[in-house]
């Protein structure tokens, strides 16, 4: 798929909110779908949890925006579970940059 708005743009993949496992937080920081893998010279990362176990990798820039984007899914997926049916309202899309000098992730 590529964007309608920058062809230099393209999404390599996409991963359903429904997909992820479901995530919670407690006095350990995050659980289930959602783990904090720590930070590193390269970005500041955590991991997300499918429910067949497959797991994607995703780092930002600052610790700040880690803690937003763990804490945008945690939320987003808490509220998807709530509905009985798939809401597609509550999806979204990232992309990914595979083509960047520095391997971006976003």
């Amino acid at each position: 798929m590529t964007s309608r708005r920058n062809d230099l743009t393209k999404t390599v993949k996409s991963m359903s909110i429904h997909d992820i496992k479901p995530c919670f937080k407690n006095a350990k920081g995050y659980g289930g779908g959602l783990e904090d893998i720590g930070n590193f010279k390269e970005g500041f990362c955590w991991k997300v949890i499918k429910s067949d176990d497959a797991s994607w990798i995703m780092c930002s820039d600052n610790m700040k925006e880690k803690e937003e984007w763990m804490e945008a899914i945690m939320v987003i997926k808490g509220a998807a579970t709530i509905f009985a049916k798939p809401d597609k309202t509550l999806e979204g899309s990232a992309t990914i940059d595979m083509g960047s000098a520095d391997g971006g992730l976003f």
